[in-house]
């Protein structure tokens, strides 16, 4: 199809047509959660906005922790969105920065949070290796005693049938930048 004109000039497409096609929708939930990654969450949430939905808190999960989220969608967010990863390499916290460091002079690379779980594990596998362990049966013992363990991937407690209980790191979007929720 060919126009004698742009769609523009021709007066179909303007910014006061678009305001005039946004639909109100009035809803009463105080959050929504987008589970996800950036890509398409970035698609997601300008959508949710322009129909009014902006007045929510957006909640997602650790597929929303990169760069381009912010690039995309950062302004439509409004500071409005609240994500967790098990791994934040910004993260304030001696453990992280260290881990953070020691891994880039070594690696000469970023870590994720394989690299940093990795980091934790041979931590505390070493950590109760030098503890005069006798026997396997005493070593496995004493994991199940690991409570409080500062790592790169954040606190962790080893529980009685193995599993571990982590803190998760809270994160939001302020300005251009991913940070820690305080």
């Amino acid at each position: 199809v060919q126009f004698s004109k742009p769609i523009i000039e021709q007066g179909l497409f303007n910014e006061d047509k678009i305001e005039g096609l946004k639909v109100s929708l009035e809803l009463s939930y105080d959050a929504i959660f987008i589970p996800g990654f950036y890509d398409k969450v970035s698609l997601i949430i300008p959508q949710m906005v322009f129909y009014n939905i902006d007045q929510v808190t957006f909640l997602g999960t650790s597929g929303w922790n990169h760069a381009d989220l912010i690039k995309v969608a950062g302004r439509y967010i409004k500071g409005k969105g609240i994500f967790s990863d098990g791994f934040f390499k910004e993260s304030k916290k001696e453990e992280v920065q260290q881990f953070v460091s020691r891994f880039k002079n070594t690696y000469g690379d970023e870590p994720n949070i394989l690299s940093a779980q990795a980091y934790d594990s041979a931590q505390i596998f070493l950590n109760i290796a030098q503890a005069n362990v006798k026997n396997r049966l005493e070593f496995f013992q004493r994991l199940k005693t690991v409570e409080g363990f500062l790592g790169a991937s954040g606190t962790m407690t080893l529980t009685e049938n193995g599993d571990a209980e982590k803190k998760l790191f809270a994160l939001k979007i302020k300005g251009k930048k991913i940070v820690e929720k305080e």
